[in-house]
C-alpha cells in the first residue's frame, strides 16, 4: 500500500472507495451510545464552518491491496457510525445523493461496502442498511446501533436545511489517517495495544477476543466456530438478565471463573490476565487439551448466562426451562431474585444449576436451602457478619467443587469431611453441599444472632429504615399473610421501582411506611427516637395518589395508613387489631389515663413490640432449616425487659425511664 495511505489525512471516500472492509470477529459488538455519536455530530457541526480537512480519527486495517479487502483492526465504531450517518441522508433524498449508496453501502453485485461482526451483521445489513423494522434488538450491540440511527436521524431531520453542507463536510472534511500493517505480527501486537484503549472493553469481550485470536494463530477453526456459535446466546441471555455495563459484565465472568477453573478470589479478579497465562500463543505443548477445556468454557459461560436470565428475569424462565420440579426451582428464584444483595452466592447458584436438567429434584433443594443461608448471611443485618463478602471464600470453594468434582462420595472417599459445627458429611456431592450449607448458616446466624439481627438494643444505632432487606422482608410477611387466600400476591412487585409506575398506577410500587412517624412529638421524641427506628415500625403498604406524609400521632397515622393501603395488604390491615390491643393494654395493665406524650408513646411501644413479636415469629419459622430448632424466642415486651432470661429475648429497659 501507497505510502500516502500511511501519512496523509484521506476523506472517508478516499478512505472506502473500490474497498470491501469486514469488523473481525475478535472485535467487540458496536458500542457507541448516545453520547459518543453526538460527539461525532457536534464535531460534523464545528468542521463544516472550517475550509481545511479536520483529523476525525484513525483506521487501522489489515489485508490485501490485491483483493482490496481489509479486516477493520480499529477505528471499528467511528467507521460504522459515519456509514450509519451517510445512509440517513440517503434516505432523506436517494435521487440527489444516489451516489452513496454504490459507495458507501452496497455494490452493484450485492456486496456490502462494510460488513460487521458476526453478533451484529445481520441486523446491519438488514436493519441499518435496509428497511426491515421488524427485527428485535435483543442485546445490547443491536440496541446501539438501532439507537445511533435514531438519534442521526433526529438531527438530521433538525438539520434538513443544512443537509447539503453537512453531506458535503461528511466526504470532503473529515480527514482520516489510515495505516495498513502488512506483518501479521504487528497485527498480533495492535491486537494487544487496541484491547486496551479506547473505550475501555469489558474481561468478557477481551477473552471473546482473545480466544479468536488463539485460534487464528493455531488454525483452529473449530474453537472459532464454539466462540462465535456461543457468543450471540450468551450476549442475548445476559441482556435478558440486564447485564449490560462492564463492570456488570466483569462480575459475571469472575462468578464463571471461580466455579470452572479457580476459587481462588485474588485471581478472579483477573480473568483475562489469568486465561493469557493459561493459554499462551506460542506455547503449543499440550494444543488438543488446551483447546478443548477452552470450548469446555466457553460452554458454561454460555450455560451460566441463561442461568443468569433464569435467576433475573422470571419470564425467561417460565418460557425456556420445560424441567420437573419447575414450581419448587420457580419459587426459589423469585425469593432469590428479590434479594437485595446475591452476590456472594451467585457462583454457587451457577454450579447449581448446572445439574438443573439431570438432577432436577437436587436443584430444587439446593436453591431453596441457598435461598436461606444468603438471606441470614447476607440480607438481615448479621452482626456476626462485618461486610458483605464476608465468608465469600467458603461459598466459591464449595461452588468450584459441586462443578469439578461431581462425582464425590463420603463412601469412596478416604477420609472424613467435617461442616463448620464439625458435623461428619455423608452422602454425595449435592449432600456434601447440602450440609455445609445448613451448617454455615446455623454457625453464623444461630437464633440469638437471627433475633438480635431483627432487634434494636439501646447502644444500637440501626435504623430499619436504611435496611436494604426490609421491603423484601415485609414482602414475605405479606406473603405469608396471604397463604390459603384465593388472591394470589406477587413478592415481585418489590422489584418494580418508584419511576416506572405510571401515574395512574402509583400503588404499584410497594413502599415501606412508618407506623410511628418519625416527625412526630419530636420534642420529646426526636427522629432518631430507638422505637421510631424498630423493625416493627414499618409496615409495607401500596401507594395511593394522594398519600402524603403524616405527622399526627399512632392511633391517627394508622389510620391513615388504613385508608391509603390502596393495594389491600394484609399486614395493614391488622394495625386496627395492634393498635387496639395497644390502647387497652396502657390504659388496663399500664393505667395510664391521661393522654399525654408518655401515654402515646407507651401506645407505639407496645404496638411496635406485638408487631416486631409477629415478625420475629415469622422469621424464625420461614427462613428456618428443616427439622432446626427455634424455640428460645417467646415474644417482646419492652416494658417488662428487666425479666429477661435466656427462654426470653426481650428488649432492654429505657434507661431514660420515659415509659415509667
Amino acid at each position: 500500500m501507497s505510502n500516502n495511505f500511511v501519512t496523509n489525512l484521506l476523506t472517508i471516500e478516499e478512505v472506502v472507495k473500490g474497498r470491501l472492509f469486514k469488523i473481525p470477529d475478535y472485535q467487540r459488538g458496536y458500542s457507541w451510545e448516545s453520547e459518543q455519536v453526538n460527539d461525532l455530530l457536534k464535531d460534523i457541526e464545528h468542521i463544516s464552518i472550517q475550509k481545511h480537512k479536520h483529523y476525525t480519527g484513525t483506521l487501522v486495517i489489515s489485508g490485501s491491496e490485491t483483493d482490496l479487502r481489509y479486516d477493520v483492526v480499529d477505528g471499528q465504531q467511528r467507521l460504522t457510525t459515519i456509514i450509519i450517518l451517510l445512509r440517513e441522508i440517503f434516505r432523506m433524498n436517494a435521487e440527489k445523493y444516489a451516489s452513496i449508496e454504490g459507495t458507501f453501502l452496497k455494490r452493484k453485485d450485492g456486496t456490502y461496502v462494510l460488513e460487521t461482526n458476526v453478533e451484529t451483521n445481520h441486523y446491519f445489513k438488514e436493519a441499518i442498511i435496509g428497511e426491515k423494522k421488524s427485527l428485535t434488538e435483543d442485546i445490547k450491540s443491536l440496541q446501539n446501533l438501532k439507537n445511533s440511527r435514531e438519534v442521526i436521524a433526529l438531527w438530521l431531520n433538525e438539520n434538513a436545511g443544512k443537509l447539503e453542507t453537512i453531506y458535503q463536510t461528511v466526504i470532503n472534511k473529515l480527514g482520516f489517517l489510515c495505516f495498513a500493517p502488512e506483518e501479521s505480527k504487528e497485527i498480533g501486537i495492535m491486537f494487544e495495544v487496541i484491547n486496551n484503549r479506547g473505550k475501555a472493553l469489558s474481561e468478557l469481550e477481551k477473552i471473546k477476543n482473545y480466544f479468536i485470536y488463539f485460534a487464528t494463530i493455531h488454525n483452529r477453526s473449530s474453537l472459532q466456530d464454539k466462540v462465535n456459535d456461543n457468543w450471540k446466546h450468551i450476549l442475548k441471555y445476559l441482556n435478558d438478565a440486564g447485564v449490560v455495563s462492564n463492570s456488570d459484565e466483569n462480575n459475571y465472568l469472575r462468578y464463571c471463573y471461580l466455579v470452572f477453573f479457580s476459587a481462588n478470589k485474588k485471581k478472579s479478579w483477573y480473568v483475562y490476565d489469568e486465561l493469557k497465562k493459561r493459554y499462551k500463543p506460542d506455547d503449543t505443548d499440550n494444543l488438543d487439551e488446551k483447546v478443548k477445556k477452552i470450548e469446555a468454557f466457553i460452554d458454561f459461560i454460555q450455560e451460566a448466562a441463561k442461568s443468569y436470565a433464569f435467576f433475573k428475569n422470571r419470564s425467561i424462565f417460565e418460557n425456556e426451562y420445560h424441567g420437573e420440579f419447575k414450581a419448587e426451582i420457580g419459587y426459589s428464584l423469585k425469593q432469590l431474585r428479590c434479594h437485595p444483595v446475591n452476590a456472594s452466592i451467585l457462583p454457587l447458584y451457577f454450579s447449581i444449576m448446572h445439574f438443573v436438567y439431570d438432577h432436577p429434584e437436587r436443584v430444587a433443594q439446593l436453591l431453596k436451602t441457598l435461598e436461606i443461608t444468603n438471606f441470614r448471611i447476607y440480607v438481615l443485618p448479621n452482626p456476626k457478619v462485618s461486610r458483605s463478602d464476608s465468608r465469600q471464600g467458603d461459598l466459591f470453594t464449595w461452588a468450584n467443587e459441586l462443578f469439578n468434582d461431581n462425582g464425590w462420595n463420603s463412601e469412596n472417599n478416604e477420609g472424613e469431611y467435617r461442616t463448620w459445627l464439625g458435623r461428619v458429611i455423608e452422602g454425595n456431592i449435592f449432600d456434601f453441599i447440602l450440609q455445609h450449607l445448613e451448617d454455615f448458616t446455623k454457625a453464623l446466624c444461630p437464633e440469638s444472632v437471627f433475633v438480635q439481627s431483627l432487634t434494636v438494643d439501646n447502644d444500637e444505632s440501626i435504623d430499619y429504615y436504611h435496611w436494604n432487606g426490609i421491603r423484601f422482608f415485609l414482602a414475605c410477611y405479606e406473603e405469608r399473610l396471604n397463604e390459603g387466600r384465593k388472591e394470589s400476591w406477587n413478592i415481585e412487585k418489590i422489584l418494580i421501582g418508584r419511576g416506572e409506575t405510571k401515574k395512574d398506577k402509583l400503588n404499584d410500587y410497594l413502599s415501606k411506611e412508618h407506623i410511628w412517624a418519625t416527625q412526630n412529638r419530636t420534642p420529646d421524641f426526636p427522629e432518631d427516637y430507638i422505637d421510631k427506628r424498630r423493625l416493627g415500625n414499618f409496615a409495607l403498604l401500596g401507594l395511593s395518589t394522594n398519600i402524603q406524609l403524616q405527622k399526627d400521632d399512632i392511633h391517627n397515622k394508622v389510620k391513615f395508613l388504613m385508608d391509603n393501603n390502596s393495594t389491600s395488604m394484609l399486614q395493614v390491615n391488622d394495625l386496627k387489631k395492634n393498635i387496639d390491643d395497644a390502647w387497652s393494654y396502657v390504659g388496663q395493665e399500664l393505667k395510664r389515663k391521661r393522654k399525654n406524650s408518655g401515654f402515646y408513646q407507651c401506645v407505639a411501644t407496645r404496638l411496635i413490640d406485638l408487631r416486631e413479636t409477629n415478625l420475629v415469629e415469622f422469621a424464625l419459622k420461614r427462613w428456618a432449616f428443616e427439622g432446626e430448632r427455634m424455640n428460645r424466642f417467646m415474644y417482646i415486651d419492652s416494658f417488662k425487659a428487666h425479666k429477661q432470661n435466656e427462654k426470653y429475648f426481650l428488649k432492654e429497659a429505657d434507661p431514660t425511664g420515659s415509659r415509667n
